[in-house]
């Protein structure tokens, strides 16, 4: 499903300064467009501060919660995920549940998000955020985990998952020094990867995959124009007899060091951040690995800078609708960076960098800055702008993304293309018979249900009738982040389906009663860590 956001109000007017005209683009005639379809496919852009206070609604219609916060891919801008904080319900307080961002649209009016969920099913609907957000500095990876967690997966099965390990491993070495001319932000294999041109010292101009967006740019070595680069680097022949791929291993930009690879060509990006051994071949690293994804609300009134100077924060940022990303960082810079004060500059995404202590890196010099595009007074004047949009990316050297329609195909895929295998229980449960049960719980554990299959979250229950009933309650990877916290000796009631696996019965929760709660798992034959 498309992505889409609402109209905002956003940033300030048109300013000249006396260091040079800075380009305003309040308003202009457009031509008309040509044809519907012609204005159904350009890009529309919102403004992300709006996103976090505003309505939730479902398709009858019914407000079920407002838009807390956003999820982002830290290297490429994408929003991965809506946090949806609801209301309450009689005898039920609010919470938060995070939501993949594929399933979400935009309501009719345009001035809010949608989403197929009844408020029952929200306040159903287990809840997996923490209950501090602090938790998140003090725990990188814990990002990483609600990644897994939604979009399917477990440590034995990373959706990052690299492609280019083998291959690498037995690659040919040689060593590239150098000064990097460009910076590119290209999809390789389901993910963003950062990839350089290096004018070497022989003269000769390489192309190196330095590896993803996230971890490259969230280094406080990330690459810039200009700067100096020493690299280790394999040569990968492709097949077909097309040009060679250069992957570095390691790398020293402008001094600062970056781990990459091991010799095994193993990525020091799936490493546990701060885990024995994450920087490979005993490479030193200058700083911690940073999170794949962060918050929205981190983002906005973050510090920033540019290659030559300090000098203000992110006021807003504005997120192209279609694609779901990050396409414009507002720039708020301070009075001695300018001149003068209050005047909101736009600056592209693929030229800002956040690194892992939160502050953003501009690959710009101040006269870009000074000379970058006026942010309009409504975020909308963008939408259809080809021109005005084109002067955004002009000034920085960069060029404009194509904002490709967003495809929910993703959810239900890995990095390297291949489609996530249901477990063995998921697929038997649709030719289940549909049982109720209730009793105290005897045991809580955890185990795999079949050969090579990650771990299950299950409970064993007594029966009143004598015997017990062992039932699923979900995957370890996503119960292991609920508040369900079942204990033994406690009562709950069941209702689910009664399946065999190996000639044992299973029954596999729909919801769970315990009190006056209940947490549904399944709803309308889909299972809740399941984006499709």
């Amino acid at each position: 499903m498309s992505a889409n956001f609402l109209s905002a109000s956003v940033c300030v007017a048109a300013v000249l300064f006396a260091a040079g005209q800075a380009v305003s683009i309040e308003p202009r005639n457009e031509p008309q467009k040509q044809t519907d379809r012609r204005a159904e496919h350009a890009p529309t852009f919102r403004s992300a501060s709006a996103l976090l206070r505003v309505d939730v609604t479902n398709p009858n219609g019914e407000t079920i919660g407002k838009a807390e916060n956003l999820i982002l891919d830290r290297g490429s801008g994408r929003v991965e995920y809506l946090l949806v904080k609801s209301g309450s319900v009689p005898g039920v307080g609010g919470r938060t549940i995070a939501v993949s961002f594929d399933q979400v649209g935009r309501s009719a009016s345009g001035d809010g998000f949608t989403l197929s969920m009844t408020p029952e099913q929200v306040q159903r609907a287990a809840e997996f955020v923490p209950e501090n957000w602090a938790e998140l500095k003090e725990r990188p990876t814990w990002l990483d985990d609600l990644d897994r967690l939604i979009r399917g997966g477990n440590a034995g099965d990373d959706r990052n998952a690299d492609p280019y390990e083998s291959a690498i491993k037995d690659a040919s070495r040689t060593r590239v020094r150098g000064t990097i001319a460009s910076v590119r932000r290209v999809e390789m294999t389901g993910r963003e990867q950062i990839v350089v041109n290096v004018r070497a010292e022989d003269g000769r101009t390489r192309e190196i995959i330095l590896g993803p967006s996230w971890y490259v740019m969230g280094h406080d070595a990330a690459p810039m124009r200009g700067g100096t680069i020493d690299a280790d680097v394999r040569i990968v022949e492709t097949e077909g007899g097309g040009a060679a791929r250069v992957h570095a291993t390691s790398a020293r930009v402008n001094g600062a060091a970056m781990p990459l690879r091991d010799d095994r060509g193993r990525p020091a990006w799936h490493l546990p951040t701060g885990a024995e051994g994450s920087a490979p071949n005993g490479q030193a690293s200058d700083h911690a690995r940073p999170a794949r994804l962060m918050l929205m609300s981190d983002l906005i009134g973050a510090k920033a800078r540019a290659l030559d100077a300090e000098g203000g924060e992110i006021q807003d940022a504005l997120v192209e609708t279609r694609s779901g990303r990050v396409a414009i960082v507002c720039f708020d810079p301070n009075e001695n960076f300018l001149g003068i004060a209050d005047t909101i500059r736009c600056v592209p995404w693929q030229v800002a960098t956040v690194s892992a202590d939160g502050v953003v890196r501009f690959d710009a010099d101040k006269a870009m800055l000074m000379n970058a595009v006026e942010m309009p007074s409504d975020a909308a004047r963008f939408d259809g702008n080809s021109a005005s949009l084109a002067a955004v990316y002009r000034v920085f050297r960069v060029e404009q993304p194509a904002f490709e329609p967003r495809s929910s195909s993703r959810a239900d895929r890995r990095a390297d293309g291949a489609a996530q295998a249901p477990m063995r229980w998921v697929e038997a449960r649709r030719s289940g018979k549909p049982v109720g049960h209730a009793g105290a719980i005897t045991d809580v554990r955890s185990v795999p249900l079949g050969a090579g299959e990650p771990p299950t979250h299950v409970v064993v229950i007594a029966a009143p009738e004598g015997g017990t009933h062992t039932v699923i309650l979900g995957p370890a990877w996503y119960m292991e982040h609920q508040k369900l916290e079942l204990k033994k000796d406690e009562r709950i009631s069941v209702e689910g389906r009664r399946i065999e696996i190996d000639g044992r019965a299973y029954v596999i929760a729909d919801s769970i009663r315990r009190g006056d709660s209940v947490i549904e798992l399944w709803s309308n034959n889909r299972p809740v860590w399941s984006p499709r």
